[in-house]
């Protein structure tokens, strides 16, 4: 049989490219959901699988099986791939049960972390393996060119399925299919793909029934239904709605429906006390307020409670996923949701902050309705840069309110750091900053307007204005704003010092508030995050230092031995390059979410863009590596334009950062995104068939040559994906993040042009 697959061989492993983005952008959805949408979750999995398919390369790779049938192994891996496709997708899926979660809690991280490395890891080291079983089927199939350029066009073929298959889940799937569909087509196409190469190979009993899981994996939407009931277990759930900017699950028990936006808590009803603390403090410190603008949670009772004010004559109540709008009025009672018809209020389906750029209405007061800044989706409407945007649409004497979750009467040193963070990024940009104490936390802030505070005030308003509020009112204003409470939180606040002010690209709120919420689970993981937090940009600093003094000892070590130091500038170039660009991904969806508020659509996009670039730049790269000559001068010129190209990217979410950008302006930004992305895989991909010219030039095995250099490549890309989410960007930000991946491909390049010392000629 030796000569006959080769045909196949290659569109077998762009269909494994394909499959794997498939799974990896719905792993990357279910994630979102089961963990409150914490982006966090996005940089584990691209860690966890880039881990395991560097394992699956450079280590299960080499396994002997391989020097008797690599085209038998390649087959089996394939079905195993498919098989354990699924079963992945389903226990991220059930994940928060299995860790012993209940529905909408917010997890610690361990969970977080443990969700991919226990359920995705295998899948993934299987997917690593498959290339390098590829580049070893391919060389005994004989395939076309050098070593090298069979390297390459391997690799060229599984970033082209990738691509395609980015495009086409972007695009097409995920607005038709729900997750377990679209996983079905990738798990039945990696079955049967391995069910051909198995009957060819005349292992027929294999190939029956790898052919019937294939068909077997169809009937995989038939699950929606029955794990959704396992995640949501103790609750009724009575609607999914999935679209663009994520899933919306409603839920009912006994009397209360509940509405849950990508696993987090957006609202229940009824709860007249929440909506009444959320509406009436903030109204009635305005003495006629006439225009309101409400951002989230209207559809729950908090509008019906905006309206009772006789003075409001119009409410722009914006929220953006129409899919929370449309399940309300499926599952709300007729009197809540018929408010939203009220002439009154206009509804606006589109992002928050958008909506503030562009309405030309200016509003005595703007209600904040969202939940803690538990991911950077929410963060963005807690920076200085949102105040900002909302101050420039206050009419005079108007105000900005929002709450967060607090504490009445015992507020500790995380707490009071996460309030203080908030209080002094409003006062960045009004004059007056008022917090009303309580169970959570009121924040008014006003540059012209006089903020009292005082129950007096407030319930002379209330009796005037007439509003049957049933829970604030006389005997709760006074009891919440009495002179002990407001001096203690005053006290407490400022007994945090300075923490810093939460800015869009340097969401320090965000770190805060995951800090505060592990100091529930353990003490250990609290004391970490908060030792990180003082010394982590010391400890960052000092690793990049020795890895650096590292390279050289070794680089030095090598060239006294052998005379040559091609091999080690070679290897520190492609890991250096691993690490820049999947952070550079990371920062890039961190970066999207904080200035656009819908990654999760975007999410997709951003995969696709990166694997359509890195199969533009395998197909040259491997093109000029099967030319030959000039290997050095292409590596030092992909390293300067990599360089430059994190300048740029750098450079373009400055300009964003300081200024509010037009919507026009702002339509080119978003393309900038995918744009950098792209770029950054044309990078890698280029890099690798040249660095594989260069090793193999040194007459380096091919298949030792692509699995080193493949499980380098994932190293490094696995190591930026985790530090990068994890600690990286909370602890510096995204913009002196990309500045640290400068001076590290800084360092990369110099030692490739340092290297040219060499005494024996590069190829």
């Amino acid at each position: 049989m030796r000569g006959q697959p080769d045909r196949l061989l290659p569109l077998a492993v762009g269909i494994c490219g394909g499959a794997g983005i498939f799974a990896q952008t719905i792993l990357m959805r279910e994630l979102v959901v089961a963990f409150y949408g914490n982006e966090l979750t996005t940089g584990f999995l691209l860690g966890v699988w880039l881990l395991g398919t560097a394992f699956g390369s450079g280590v299960l790779g080499r396994a002997r099986i391989l020097q008797r049938n690599a085209l038998l192994s390649f087959a089996r891996a394939q079905v195993l791939a498919g098989i354990l496709m699924p079963v992945s997708v389903v226990l991220v899926r059930l994940s928060p049960p299995i860790f012993g979660r209940t529905p909408g809690e917010i997890s610690d991280l361990v969970p977080m972390f443990l969700t991919p490395l226990l359920w995705v890891f295998p899948f993934c080291v299987v997917i690593g393996f498959l290339f390098t079983a590829g580049v070893r089927a391919f060389e005994e199939a004989k395939g076309p060119g050098t070593a090298a350029g069979r390297i390459g066009w391997i690799y060229f073929a599984e970033s082209l399925g990738a691509g395609i298959g980015g495009l086409v889940v972007s695009f097409l799937l995920l607005r038709w299919l729900s997750n377990l569909s679209i996983v079905a087509l990738a798990s039945a196409s990696l079955l049967g793909t391995g069910a051909r190469f198995l009957r060819r190979l005349e292992h027929r009993r294999s190939a029956l029934v790898s052919g019937g899981l294939a068909v077997a994996a169809l009937v995989l939407p038939l699950l929606e239904r029955p794990t959704l009931r396992l995640l949501w277990r103790g609750l009724e759930v009575t609607e999914v709605g999935n679209s663009v900017y994520g899933q919306t699950v409603v839920t009912r028990l006994g009397g209360s429906i509940s509405f849950y936006v990508n696993g987090l808590l957006m609202f229940t009803w009824p709860d007249y006390l929440t909506a009444e603390q959320t509406a009436h403090p903030p109204l009635l410190e305005h003495p006629a307020p006439k225009d309101v603008l409400l951002i989230g949670g209207g559809a729950g009772g908090l509008l019906a409670e905006v309206l009772k004010h006789p003075t409001v004559r119009h409410v722009d109540y914006v929220e953006l996923d129409p899919t929370v709008i449309r399940l309300a009025r499926k599952t709300l009672p007729d009197s809540v949701v018929s408010l939203l018809e009220d002439p009154r209020v206009a509804t606006h389906h589109l992002d928050g902050r958008r909506f503030l750029r562009i309405t030309p209405r200016r509003y005595d007061v703007i209600l904040l309705n969202l939940p803690d800044p538990h991911n950077v989706q929410v963060n963005r409407f807690y920076t200085v840069q949102f105040f900002r945007e909302a101050r420039r649409k206050l009419a005079p004497g108007g105000l900005l309110a929002f709450q967060v979750n607090s504490s009445e009467n015992a507020i500790g040193p995380d707490l009071a750091e996460f309030l203080r963070c908030l209080e002094a990024s409003l006062a960045h940009e009004y004059r007056r900053v008022v917090l009303l104490p309580g169970e959570s936390t009121t924040f008014l802030a006003s540059t012209d307007g006089a903020l009292s505070a005082e129950a007096d005030t407030l319930l002379g308003r209330l009796r005037s204005r007439g509003i049957p509020a049933t829970y604030v009112r006389e005997y709760y204003l006074p009891y919440q704003l009495t002179r002990e409470r407001k001096l203690y939180l005053a006290e407490r606040l400022r007994a945090a010092g300075n923490p810093g002010l939460n800015l869009d690209l340097r969401p320090v709120a965000y770190y805060f508030d995951v800090t505060l919420w592990s100091t529930l689970f353990t003490q250990s993981l609290r004391n970490l995050l908060r030792f990180l937090r003082v010394h982590g940009r010391t400890l960052l600093g000092g690793a990049a230092f020795l890895g650096m003094a590292a390279c050289l000892i070794l680089g030095l070590a090598e060239w006294r031995r052998t005379g040559d130091l091609r091999r080690m500038p070679v290897l520190v170039t492609i890991l250096s390059v691993g690490f820049a660009e999947i952070s550079l991904e990371v920062a890039s969806i961190v970066a999207f979410q904080a200035l656009f508020g819908y990654a999760y659509y975007e999410l997709a996009l951003l995969v696709a863009a990166y694997m359509i670039g890195l199969t533009c730049g395998s197909f040259f790269g491997t093109r000029a590596a099967q030319r030959g000559g000039g290997a050095r001068a292409r590596a030092v010129a992909v390293q300067l334009g990599f360089l430059l190209l994190v300048l740029g990217f750098f450079e373009m979410l400055r300009q964003a950062s300081t200024t509010a950008p037009q919507d026009t302006v702002s339509q080119w930004l978003k393309l900038g995104f995918p744009l950098a992305v792209g770029l950054a895989g044309a990078a890698g991909g280029y890099q690798f068939p040249v660095a594989n010219a260069i090793l193999l030039g040194r007459r380096e095995r091919a298949r030792e040559a692509a699995g080193l250099l493949y499980g380098i490549d994932l190293v490094g890309s696995s190591a930026g994906a985790l530090l990068t989410s994890t600690f990286v960007i909370p602890l510096m930000g995204v913009q002196n993040t990309l500045l640290g991946l400068a001076l590290l491909n800084g360092f990369s390049l110099l030692f490739l042009m340092v290297s040219w010392t060499s005494r024996r000629q590069w190829p």
